[in-house]
């Protein structure tokens, strides 16, 4: 039964070389789209495919961490500055509540001193709360 298929006039529609053209650094034209009736083909460069930018390396060429990876509280920190006095206690409160389900102290007892490292006042309260340590920093 032939009807209107969608998919079949997809796959055998033709592909036309596509008529927007992006030139990369080294001045190379690229074609946004396949423009070859064989898409298995790789094309040259030559024909207008995409060719890397040669440029020299001097030096160790690694995938290395910044050291503002490494600074993962500042954003914490500025995050819990910005809340109100009502947001504040929220926080608090929130932080109580999830803590106090867990029955292992070694756990509370660490999450109260990270969150010492966000805010000393933070920790505190919520120490208190869960009946973990208490941070003096």
């Amino acid at each position: 039964m032939q009807g209107n298929n969608c998919c079949h006039d997809i796959v055998t529609h033709s592909i036309h070389k596509p008529k927007r053209q992006v030139a990369n650094r080294s001045g190379h034209v690229s074609f946004l789209g396949l423009h070859s009736s064989d898409s298995r083909r790789i094309l040259p460069a030559k024909e207008g495919s995409f060719v890397s930018y040669p440029a020299k390396e001097s030096g160790i060429k690694a995938r290395m961490v910044s050291h503002k990876f490494k600074d993962y509280l500042t954003q914490a920190q500025l995050f819990y500055n910005s809340l109100s006095p009502i947001e504040n206690l929220h926080q608090k409160s929130a932080y109580s509540f999830e803590f106090d389900h867990c029955d292992d102290p070694v756990v509370y007892n660490r999450m109260a001193k990270h969150l010492a490292e966000i805010d000393l006042s933070l920790s505190q309260s919520v120490a208190e709360k869960i009946g973990a340590r208490v941070p003096e920093k």
